[in-house]
């Protein structure tokens, strides 16, 4: 999961307004989170945030929280199921939740720990190894929590990593796309592409497998490099498929719908342009909706096509022929963050 900082920069100023509202309708009038949410808005780190508003690592998720579930709450994201429910419950039984003794809190980790692996939701666990290894100091079993803390923390950090570098690509490819002001070429987006590749393959796991995956499917569709697919034996068909469970398993959050979004896009783009066989087609497509929020999607802006009237109806046709046979879900009207055009509002 990214830094809650990163997830409040990707709002524009006007979205990161009605973060605080929605704030402010929910905490006390001087609550600190109010504080530590306008240190984040001043860019501020979270040393600085634990200074300023006399703060300890103890205390600070529990205003870092509400914050967060603003976010969720603005983007309309709603855990549906046990397992979107999973991490939340990590949360309080860390932060919140009362135990009569030690060993207590120890069980319910633990058990947290192994539905979290059951889940295929480790990669998300270094929070709870990190309170494992606190609570277990004077246990045989205190060295096995600090190498799964350390193994996991690592993997935490690297996909921060990819996910930064994934954002750069679909800032890139976005640029390529239009104007191409900057210049990039399509080496540019394969150099990207892969340091994405070597960042997974230093901790494997299957966030950034995802990751690598999408961004494959992004220059694959988009810019026609179909040789990435060889080493694979795949073809667009193959990828799609493949994106789309892995996306479908990606932890509950802000993230899973960022890249879901790009998934989407890229598949109606890929109908448009003829790219795919829609009479054997079994992935699901998003239909447009409105009143929805701008999202992100990690810096990914492509420009569409104005179309003809003939355009149109086949448009239409694709799509209701589409809504027969797969779910459909929410699409999102792509925008860029507030880094990168701060002028916007």
């Amino acid at each position: 999961m990214l830094p809650l900082t990163s997830l409040v920069n990707q709002l524009t100023t006007m979205q990161q307004l009605e973060v605080e509202r929605d704030l402010q309708s929910k905490v006390a009038y001087n609550s600190s989170t109010l504080s530590v949410y306008s240190s984040m808005l001043l860019g501020e780190s979270k040393n600085d945030i634990l200074a300023n508003c006399s703060l300890d690592n103890s205390n600070y998720p529990k205003r870092e929280r509400p914050i967060y579930q603003a976010i969720l709450d603005f983007y309309g994201l709603k855990a549906e199921s046990a397992k979107d429910q999973l991490l939340s419950d990590v949360y309080f039984a860390i932060h919140e939740e009362a135990y009569d003794k030690n060993s207590t809190k120890v069980r319910k980790l633990e058990e947290l720990f192994h539905q979290l692996k059951r889940a295929n939701l480790e990669q998300e666990s270094a929070e709870l190894l990190l309170e494992l290894t606190n609570c277990s100091k004077d246990s045989p079993l205190h060295t096995v929590y600090k190498h799964l803390y350390d193994k996991y923390h690592a993997i935490e950090l690297n996909n921060n990593l990819a996910y930064q570098a994934f954002e750069r690509l679909n800032i890139q490819l976005s640029i390529f796309l239009d104007e191409n002001l900057k210049n990039y070429s399509v080496r540019d987006l394969i150099k990207t592409y892969k340091e994405i590749r070597s960042i997974h393959l230093k901790n494997d796991n299957r966030i950034s497998e995802s990751i690598l995956n999408v961004s494959m499917l992004l220059l694959t569709n988009y810019c026609g490099q179909t040789q990435l697919l060889n080493e694979n034996k795949w073809d667009l068909n193959n990828l799609l498929e493949i994106c789309k469970v892995q996306i479908e398993n990606l932890p509950f959050g802000v993230e899973r719908m960022f890249i879901q979004n790009t998934f989407d896009n890229t598949l109606k783009n890929a109908i448009q342009e003829e790219k795919l066989e829609i009479s054997t087609l079994s992935l699901r497509r998003l239909e447009l909706t409105t009143n929805h929020p701008s999202n992100y999607n990690f810096g990914l802006e492509i420009a569409e096509k104005k179309s003809s009237k003939q355009e149109i109806q086949r448009e239409n046709l694709i799509s209701c022929f589409v809504r027969r046979i797969t779910t459909t879900t929410t699409i999102a009207i792509k925008q860029n963050s507030i880094i990168q055009s701060p002028h916007r509002i």
